[in-house]
């Protein structure tokens, strides 16, 4: 039974088009990567300053900011008794709307 072998050329060449095109196309793609990526409006916070806090709050929080910053008072007087600690400089509170408006900002990094 006789067998078939390709030339030497033949297959280094088949090999070296298909790493070829295989490395040609990865740019391409990396290229696309994030074209379609959703810009939304930067949030406008406000402040509210208590005796220990910092509460940034948008509009839509309005109407809880005030039962917010005075439970956090309320616990921090709490907390600093009980374990008896103070706080060394003012301490900043965050409140926001939901879950997506929180990842739409960059308070903390990543």
């Amino acid at each position: 039974m006789p067998t078939l072998t390709a030339p030497r050329g033949l297959l280094t060449s088949v090999l070296l088009g298909a790493l070829g095109v295989l490395v040609a196309g990865a740019p391409a793609e990396a290229q696309y990567f994030g074209q379609n990526k959703v810009r939304y409006e930067a949030p406008r916070f406000r402040v509210l300053n208590t005796e220990h806090f910092d509460v940034y709050y948008c509009d839509e929080e309005s109407r809880v900011v005030a039962d917010a910053a005075a439970m956090a008072e309320r616990w921090y007087a709490r907390l600093s008794r009980v374990l008896d600690h103070t706080l060394s400089r003012r301490q900043p509170l965050i409140l926001y709307p939901s879950h997506p408006a929180f990842e739409q900002t960059k308070a903390i990094p990543g």
